[in-house]
């Protein structure tokens, strides 16, 4: 008799600690499920079929390892696919910089064969006068 309480114990012990640990990986999945966020800006190329994205963006995975970085890309906005698209960190010891605000950070030439993205003393261009997937 005393064997089937001890097992009984065991058991809802056992239980309990599924149930524990089960909800405690739905809580942190769930805290990370809209990573990764960020805050941006776009602008349409002159002539209307590009459009030009600059983002500053955080992630976080499942362990709590974050990134920050910014994310630049040309998408054709009848497809609405992206045709660029440049990934790059952050300065090491300077302050991150938000793409979000007054300050523009995109510019586009008149033909729309190329777009610059300038800010913290950075400049990216991107090229769009060679064909494209949104050529073809």
């Amino acid at each position: 008799m005393r064997t089937k309480v001890a097992l009984a114990v065991i058991i809802v012990v056992l239980v309990l600690a599924v149930v524990l640990l089960a909800g405690a990986i739905v809580r942190r999945w769930i805290r990370v499920l809209p990573y990764p966020m960020g805050e941006g800006q776009y602008q349409a190329s002159p002539h209307g079929r590009y459009e030009a994205h600059a983002f500053d963006m955080h992630d976080e995975d499942f362990w709590g390892n974050e990134r920050d970085y910014y994310e630049l890309s040309v998408l054709d906005k009848s497809s609405r696919k992206p045709i660029r698209t440049v990934r790059m960190d952050p300065i090491p010891g300077e302050p991150r910089f938000r793409m979000y605000g007054e300050e523009q950070v995109i510019t586009w030439p008149e033909d729309s064969k190329s777009v610059t993205f300038s800010f913290q003393g950075i400049e990216v261009k991107i090229n769009l006068g060679q064909e494209t997937p949104a050529d073809k």
